[in-house]
């Protein structure tokens, strides 16, 4: 593992830093992924899949951004160090026919998938504030260890089928589960989430172009914040979706030499997972 500095700031935004305790920000990660096409049923094809990743990283930092020169006559002085492992192993299985071409009037696709993560976070951080006026002594010392994992299935298919005077029609669906373990010292959370999302497009080519109009769904599961600074409640958050609307127009000239493209789109984003702090 490469282990590099990591501390872009200075207090007096200037290109100087002068942390006394350098942090890291580095990862060391090992995969492998496999493929296979392989003949199905009639003029269907199998596509299977794997992968699995392994990594190890490391995020630190000089919490104070100062030295003992710098915050004099203060004493000022913080770390922070995280150690994280995680293994990610996805599957998936995948049936399609052939695609929508010369007089073929239908297409299809059906498949599974699936995904194990496995999260483990050993975290370390404190240091010490005192100032010259007051006899207090200001001291901190956190070492926190958390574990996180989850597991998602996932059902999906599209058609997509030739209409009349050229228009093509696809319809596309997708089921998931997901369901996770977060372990603290403090806090045990199982959420559970099913979602589904989908979208329905028709399209129409037009010479060296086409024009569209689509409706969607789509999602992304909750999840847990590991902050131990959170209370409980704000620890779990949940599911996030977004409604969309679609109309396009794309067109390029038959020579490449020009292209242009309009869309019109409108998004609902319902339960918005944003990163935030609270005092």
């Amino acid at each position: 593992m490469l282990f590099r500095s990591y501390d872009a700031f200075a207090i007096d935004n200037s290109r100087t830093t002068l942390s006394d305790k350098p942090g890291q920000d580095a990862q060391r990660a090992t995969g492998a992924s496999v493929r296979a096409v392989l003949p199905g049923p009639g003029e269907a094809n199998w596509t299977l899949s794997a992968a699995h990743v392994d990594s190890h990283s490391v995020h630190a930092y000089d919490g104070d951004w100062g030295n003992a020169v710098s915050w004099a006559p203060y004493t000022y002085d913080y770390v922070y160090h995280a150690d994280r492992d995680r293994q990610t192993t996805t599957l998936e299985a995948q049936l399609e026919s052939p695609a929508l071409v010369d007089d073929r009037r239908f297409a299809w696709l059906v498949g599974a998938w699936h995904s194990r993560l496995r999260e483990g976070i050993v975290e370390r951080s404190g240091g010490t504030y005192a100032d010259p006026a007051y006899p207090e002594v200001f001291t901190s010392d956190f070492l926190g260890t958390s574990r996180y994992r989850a597991n998602t299935t996932a059902l999906f298919g599209q058609v997509d089928a030739a209409l009349p005077a050229g228009w093509q029609a696809s319809l596309g669906l997708r089921r998931e589960r997901r369901t996770a373990d977060f372990v603290a010292a403090d806090t045990t959370l199982s959420p559970t989430d099913q979602q589904t999302g989908g979208h329905f497009t028709l399209s129409h080519p037009l010479d060296n172009g086409t024009v569209w109009v689509s409706a969607s769904r789509g999602f992304k599961a909750g999840g847990v914040n590991p902050s131990p600074q959170l209370p409980t409640r704000l620890r779990q958050f949940g599911p996030e979706s977004v409604r969309g609307l679609e109309a396009g127009w794309r067109q390029g000239s038959a020579d490449g030499v020009w292209r242009g493209e309009v869309v019109l789109f409108d998004l609902h984003r319902q339960h918005l997972q944003v990163r935030t702090n609270e005092q």
